[in-house]
C-alpha cells in the first residue's frame, strides 16, 4: 500500500484464475482511510498463461515518487516464452494518474536464461538516488541483490550486486538519518549501509532469533524502527532504536 498526497490509499494485489489461464495484479484504492475500497486498474495481466503456474505475475510493490507518480514493481514470468527467454524478471510500470493507467514495462532486473529475480523492494536514498532490492533464484540460490538508479525508472541491464548474508524475500527502508536497512525472509540479519549502498555491515547482535518469513521494516518514531516478521507462526513486531 501507498498513500498519495490527497490521502488516497492505493493498494496492489496478486490474482489468478483457478485454472491458471489468467493472472493479474489488481490495483484498488480507498478515499476514506481504508474503510471501503474500489477497483482502479491492473498493474499488468497475463491472459496467455495457458494453465501454467510458471507464467504468473507476483509480488507487487508500490512506491510514490517525488513527482507524485506511482512506481509499481513486480515479479513477471510472462517473458519465459520470448526469444531470448527470461524465466522471471523484475518489471516496473509507472502511473501518474493515481493508478488509473500504467506506462510501458521497464526491465528493472533481468537476465536471459534461468535467472529468476523477484520479490522486489524499493526506496529513495538520502542522496536522491534509488535502491532496488530483490532475490535471485534459479542461478543464485535466492540470494539478495541490489541495484541503484538515479531516477528510479532507468536501470542497468544486469542483476546488480549481491548483498551478503541476505537470502529471499528482501525488504529495504531508508531512515530519516539516511541509514539504509535491509532484511530478508530466511535470515535474522539486518544489513546496514551508512553511505548510500556503497558498503554494508551487519547489525550485531541479530535483531531476533528463529526462522521468519516475509519481513518489512518501518521507521516508527524519531529514533525507533520496527521490523514486522512472521515468526514462529505468528506475525510479530520487534522494535529497536537508532
Amino acid at each position: 500500500m501507498v498513500q498519495l498526497a490527497d490521502g488516497t490509499i492505493v493498494m496492489a494485489m496478486r490474482n489468478r484464475q483457478t485454472d491458471l489461464n489468467w493472472f493479474g495484479l489488481p490495483i484498488v484504492k480507498s478515499t476514506d482511510g481504508g474503510y471501503t475500497w474500489s477497483y482502479v486498474s491492473q498493474l499488468d495481466t497475463n491472459a496467455n498463461s495457458q494453465g501454467r503456474f510458471d507464467r504468473g505475475l507476483w509480488e507487487p510493490f508500490l512506491y510514490v515518487l517525488p513527482n507524485g507518480c506511482i512506481a509499481g514493481f513486480y515479479a513477471n514470468e510472462k517473458h519465459a516464452d520470448d526469444n531470448p527467454s527470461y524465466s522471471q524478471i523484475v518489471s516496473e510500470r509507472v502511473s501518474c494518474d493515481g493508478g488509473a493507467t500504467w506506462g510501458s514495462e521497464i526491465y528493472a532486473a533481468a537476465q536471459a536464461g534461468s535467472a529468476r529475480p523477484g520479490m522486489p523492494g524499493f526506496a529513495r536514498m538520502a542522496n536522491g538516488q534509488y535502491i532496488l532490492v530483490f532475490e535471485v533464484c534459479g542461478t543464485d540460490n535466492c540470494n539478495v541483490h541490489y541495484k541503484i538508479s538515479s531516477n528510479g525508472t532507468t536501470w542497468s541491464n544486469d542483476l546488480g550486486t549481491a548483498l551478503p548474508n541476505q537470502q529471499a524475500g528482501p525488504y529495504v527502508t531508508v531512515l530519516s538519518t539516511g541509514r539504509i536497512l535491509v532484511t530478508s525472509a530466511t535470515t535474522n540479519q539486518i544489513s546496514i549501509s551508512d553511505n548510500n549502498g556503497q558498503s554494508w555491515y551487519l547489525n550485531s547482535p541479530p535483531a531476533w532469533s528463529g526462522t521468519q518469513t516475509w519481513p518489512a521494516i518501518y521507521q516508527t518514531e524519531t529514533n525507533e524502527v520496527g521490523v514486522v516478521v512472521n515468526l514462529n507462526s505468528a506475525i510479530q513486531i520487534k522494535f529497536g532504536t537508532f
